[in-house]
């Protein structure tokens, strides 16, 4: 009788176990936005130590030395003077549909307006990334900020590969 228990207890512990592991690792790819956050708050802290840095669990927001100003379709813009910068990511579900054509880059004189849109299908959701910055902003930081914002989709060609040398298998 004991050893019919023991048997019982273990194998309600592994199954036990198996929910907790796999939730824990749907939680993880559910949280990877965060960490594509968390690099994008470190870069902004990098080169803009006194920028502004609103976050929540689906949106970003940093301004340093920015301003609204009217665009030439009536609505307030946030303009960067010389040496600010000014970003927005709004983490989305599913493919990008909005009227922008994505990507881009907006000369509007004063600054330039870079808009990303990468969709990763693994998570169904897109990460709409949206960024001002005068003519004398870092190259680096540019450079740096578009690699962190399209990991978004890498995460599609890692699942690609993943999937593809399993069927190898």
């Amino acid at each position: 009788m004991k050893h019919l228990f023991g048997a019982k207890f273990r194998w309600v512990f592994l199954l036990f176990s198996a929910i907790i592991i796999s939730s824990a690792h749907a939680q993880q790819n559910s949280n990877e936005s965060p960490d594509i956050f968390f690099k994008i708050e470190s870069l902004v802290k990098e080169f803009y130590p006194k920028a502004k840095i609103n976050r929540t669990d689906k949106k970003i927001h940093f301004e340093f030395k920015s301003r609204n100003l009217s665009a030439t379709s009536g609505k307030q813009e946030l303009s960067p003077d010389s040496g600010g910068i000014a970003g927005d990511l709004d983490l989305k579900t599913g493919p990008y549909t909005g009227r922008e054509r994505v990507p881009s880059e907006t000369n509007l004189i004063l600054h330039m307006v870079e808009v990303l849109a990468p969709y990763s299908q693994s998570r169904n959701e897109h990460l709409l990334a949206r960024l001002s910055y005068p003519p004398d902003a870092p190259i680096e930081f540019l450079s740096r900020f578009k690699l962190i914002v399209n990991e978004m989709e890498k995460g599609n060609s890692e699942q690609n590969s993943e999937q593809n040398s399993e069927q190898k298998l």
